[in-house]
């Protein structure tokens, strides 16, 4: 009589198509090419240290659960897009 493989053989199978699969999509989008308007690259940028800003959103758990936030950044952009669009 022949043995039945039972349950260890698909189990094996199947992780093995899954990993066939998972790494055939991870190569794919390593090489596809990019959608054309896109770029990667661009020319470098020189900037001197006082047109550096450094924007920063705090936001923690406080006493009880929480949640605190303490929020420079976002009223900062919301004033330089406002700017820009004007």
């Amino acid at each position: 009589m022949a043995k039945k493989k039972g349950k260890k053989g698909w189990l094996k199978w199947g992780a093995a198509i899954i990993a066939v699969i998972f790494l055939t999509t991870l190569v794919y989008h390593q090489v596809k090419p990019l959608p054309e308007g896109v770029s990667r690259q661009s020319e470098p940028y020189l900037i001197t240290d006082d047109q550096i800003d450094f924007l920063h959103d705090l936001t923690y758990q406080g006493e009880d659960n929480e949640n605190g936030t303490y929020t420079v950044a976002y009223d900062e952009i919301q004033t330089d897009l406002q700017s820009e669009s004007i």
